[in-house]
Formats: structure tokens, sequence, C-alpha cells
């Protein structure tokens, strides 16, 4: 089972894997971030700010990673919010880091568990890379300090 995420409305399954990775990214904003998107989605040929990039690979009945990319001003209230912060400058660099890394985590898992409800799955620890090339298309969703962009690769 392919289930990339693709442009069009053509195959069943890449139609699924995005309709379920925007799924899972806004339900861990909503309950982990406390921030919902400021609108609905778009799918582009690269993520639009990408001041950071997490990718957490994934093994098992699928196999494939997720990769997160956003700008540095919206991780940062991203991480204030995570960590319970009132004022986002207090947020370090490597507070942010590590936070995007467990986004990445939190989303990739979400993601697996609605795309194979049943399957098992072992998540790598996420590391702070753009993926690998080729083409991808990221989805991507305003918030209200910028950005937020996510893509699935995986095959079986």
């Amino acid at each position: 089972m392919n289930t990339n995420i693709e442009a069009g409305a053509g195959g069943g399954a890449q139609v699924t894997a995005r309709a379920e990775c925007e799924a899972a990214l806004v339900e861990v904003l909503e309950t982990m971030f406390f921030e919902l998107p400021a609108e609905g989605s778009t799918l582009a040929g690269a993520p639009p700010d990408a001041a950071i990039a997490v990718t957490a690979a994934f093994a098992g009945d699928l196999n494939g990673s997720l990769s997160l990319a956003s700008g540095l001003h919206a991780l940062r209230r991203l991480t204030a919010n995570f960590l319970g912060r009132e004022d986002a400058l207090t947020v370090t660099d490597a507070e942010i880091r590590q936070v995007a890394c467990e986004l990445a985590n939190m989303v990739c898992g979400n993601a697996l568990s609605r795309i194979e409800p049943h399957g098992r799955f072992r998540i790598a620890t996420p590391e702070l890379r753009m993926p690998g090339p080729g083409p991808r298309h990221w989805i991507t969703f305003p918030l209200e300090s910028g950005d937020i962009s996510v893509t699935l690769e995986s095959g079986s």
C-alpha cells in the first residue's frame, strides 16, 4: 500500500493519507499545543517557511517517514504553549528543537494509527533535517504565528 500524499483525487490511498495527516496534525495542535489552524490547508511542492524541519522515520506494517517543517516564529509560539509558558520569548532555541521533534513524533504516531488502525510501527527518534531528495507534496496550514507543513512518504 502506497500512502504518499499526492495532489488530485485520483488515488484512494493517497487521498486517505492526506486526510489522515491533516486530521492528525489538527488534533495534535489542538490537544497538545492549544492551537488551531487559521483556515484550511493547501498542498504544495515545498513548505513555504521552513526554518526548522524534522523527519521521523517509521517501520513496521508500513515503512517510510513523516516530515514536518515550520518557521521559527510559529515553532516558538507552539513551544511556549506546549511548555505552559506565558511568554514565548522565554523559550530557548534548544527547547524549540526538542519540541519540534516531539511534535513530529506525535503527528507521525497519530497519522499512522489513523491510516493503519491495527498496524504495528516503530517510530525512530525524529531528526532535525529535511526529508531526502524527491518530489514531495506538503500539506500546509496557516497558524496565527506562521505556517506549519507536513508530508508523509511510505510504502508497504
